[in-house]
């Protein structure tokens, strides 16, 4: 009997194209599911987007000479603790206020309450909240707004956040930390900034503000200085798009930096940090704060932590800064 002669690998395969034909089409299909995936995401991912509100019934402001601005972070509980909020407003004759962690949801709910008010309001990040619609920054005031920027601020990159978890969470093991706080600084979201531009009607003639609302992610001591860094920049480069002379401009939020840096980087830009009243949160920070840039405008700043007021009340407490208007 004739022995068979051995077959050469490439033959083999080249007598196969079944073979390849499937490994074709498979690669094929995963190609078109993660296309799919990848559209998907960016079509549901609205991170960014800008909701602006005007009132549906007019209000009648008071001229006291004065700028009030209200910041707080509410920690996505911005409608429960809609009563408290309009008894500081109303108590405090705030002008503008700022906030930060308000659930996409909420918006339309916080129009209906406060329908004297304009909002402009950014989605920060879609996917935190995510049940709620996302989360973002919220500026309202009976006052107009007008030339609204906004802009959305990249928390870390996929690379950035593996090399941080390879670094902190092995620190939060060692440091027996149940909170996981060097694990969680490494998967920093995405933040936003709006900004709008506010005329007042003072005993000296109209002058202009402008307002910037913004919540930083990153800890500088921590795994995402490098987000924090650059989200303060950006920052800054959106509220310097309106910066004039004979305009103030205010930026204020839960900016997660000690306050000794913070004057530092905002000096640098020229801007002046509100003084301190103590404590902004629970846990003893000082990182919800104004700073501002007078151009002629706005005279020096004083601040009222609220931390004797039960409602509003999440992990920060409200923060009120008042400006004269100068002559």
């Amino acid at each position: 009997m004739k022995e068979q002669e051995p077959v050469n690998k490439n033959e083999a395969k080249r007598m196969n194209p079944t073979m390849w034909r499937r490994i074709g089409a498979s690669a094929a299909s995963a190609l078109v599911a993660a296309s799919l995936a990848w559209g998907t995401y960016e079509h549901f991912d609205t991170s960014g987007d800008l909701i602006s509100k005007k009132p549906t019934k007019l209000a009648n402001p008071t001229n006291d000479d004065k700028v009030t601005v209200l910041t707080m972070n509410l920690e996505g509980k911005a409608y429960e603790h809609r009563y408290g909020i309009k008894e500081i407003v109303e108590d405090q004759n705030v002008d503008v206020a700022m906030f930060q962690e308000v659930e996409r949801n909420d918006v339309d709910r916080l129009h209906k309450f406060f329908p004297s008010s304009y909002m402009n309001y950014v989605l920060a990040s879609r996917w935190t909240h995510a049940l709620q619609g996302g989360y973002g920054n919220l500026i309202m005031s009976e006052l107009e707004q007008t030339d609204v920027e906004h802009k959305s601020l990249a928390g870390n990159s996929a690379g950035d956040k593996i090399k941080h978890w390879l670094k902190g969470t092995p620190q939060d093991i060692a440091g027996l930390d149940l909170s996981a706080t060097k694990t969680v600084e490494a998967s920093q979201e995405p933040r936003a900034i709006v900004s709008s531009i506010t005329t007042f009607d003072s005993s000296y003639g109209p002058r202009k503000v402008e307002f910037a609302n913004t919540h930083l992610g990153g800890d500088p001591a921590g795994n995402g200085p490098k987000v924090h860094d650059q989200q303060f920049d950006e920052t800054l480069e959106v509220a310097e798009q309106n910066d004039q002379e004979g305009q103030g401009s205010i930026i204020c939020g839960d900016l997660n930096s000690w306050r000794e840096k913070l004057t530092f980087d905002f000096a640098e830009k020229g801007y002046v940090l509100s003084e301190s009243d103590g404590p902004t949160t629970l846990s003893g920070k000082d990182i919800d704060l104004c700073a501002y840039k007078s151009n002629g405008v706005l005279g020096l700043a004083t601040t009222e932590t609220l931390n004797d007021v039960d409602d509003p009340r999440s992990d920060h407490y409200g923060v009120v800064v008042t400006w004269p208007i100068r002559p």
